[in-house]
């Protein structure tokens, strides 16, 4: 008869990893929930958990609805046993009514972990109403000489501000400048973007946000998505709905993962990895394009 007793180490590892991610926890916190238009406040994202089971960090991807300002480095520390990895955003808004931050989320094995939504209601700046009116006065004549020269220089100062916010609102959010085939087929057009992008020489963070962006492109063109209206996780769950093969929805979330890295946390893959990754996600392409 077998010994039962030695299936308790097993039971022993698994109930310490289980207790491990159990423990595992995502916030993100606001400093305020309410503000005017323009206004910035801050945002904290915090990973809790016991070290052998924190494998990364929340990427702040794009927040619609909200600019980011800075991002601060994550930091590190350990309390009461725990790691407490942490991440201070500055945000601000220009867009009135009620805004929702959506949940950041950490993938650990086959768990994911979720902050909560945070709701920040944006408003304009109340204008100052007299508490008392009075007679309208005869006009009176100002003593005194006035510079023009004032007034000249502010409402151009004025005129300034207002030409600097419109010129900003309008590039924000502007694509990068690439030339397109859209006489082709969107699969045709996308593998004549790809070998261009494999061929041009520029920056590393450069390549990477057009490789996102190629992709974006094929989805869009393809299944009529919204693909440049979602974030990188919101973009994955709808591929998820495809027929793709799930190696191949593995392998597009560790590229797109790593776009995201380039881009935002000033990673530098090998040069060698270039074609690695433009070459993933061709092969992506090809599987999505030829799906019923």
């Amino acid at each position: 008869m077998k010994n039962p007793l030695r299936y308790i180490p097993i039971f022993l590892l698994n109930f310490i990893c289980l207790s491990a991610f159990a423990q595992l926890q995502v916030q993100a916190k606001a400093d305020k929930q309410k503000l005017f238009i323009g206004d910035q406040f801050r945002l904290n994202i915090s990973v809790t958990g016991d070290q052998n089971a924190i494998t990364g960090f929340p990427i702040a991807d794009s927040l619609p609805g909200f600019e980011l300002i800075e991002q601060g480095k994550i930091d590190t520390s350990i309390q009461g046993g725990m790691v407490l990895l942490q991440q201070e955003l500055v945000l601000t808004s220009f867009d009135s009514g009620r805004q929702v931050i959506p949940p950041f989320h950490l993938e650990v094995g086959d768990r994911i972990y979720r902050s909560d939504s945070i709701p920040i209601e944006v408003t304009y700046s109340p204008n100052g109403v007299p508490q008392e009116y009075h007679d309208i006065k005869d006009i009176q004549e100002v003593k005194g000489d006035i510079n023009w020269l004032y007034w000249i220089a502010g409402v151009g100062s004025l005129l300034a501000l207002v030409l600097i916010f419109f010129w900003w609102r309008k590039n924000r959010n502007k694509h990068p400048a690439i030339k397109r085939y859209e006489h082709l087929s969107p699969y045709e057009e996308a593998m004549k973007l790809l070998n261009d992008l494999e061929t041009e020489e520029m920056p590393v963070k450069e390549r990477y946000t057009r490789l996102t962006y190629i992709f974006r492109i094929f989805l869009k063109r393809k299944f009529n998505w919204n693909a440049f209206g979602k974030t990188t996780y919101d973009l994955l769950l709808e591929v998820e709905k495809t027929p793709l093969p799930e190696d191949d929805y593995k392998l597009l979330a560790q590229t797109l993962r790593t776009c995201n890295l380039v881009k935002f946390a000033k990673y530098e893959p090998a040069p060698n990895e270039h074609s690695t990754h433009i070459g993933s996600i061709r092969h992506i392409i090809k599987s999505l394009n030829n799906q019923p």
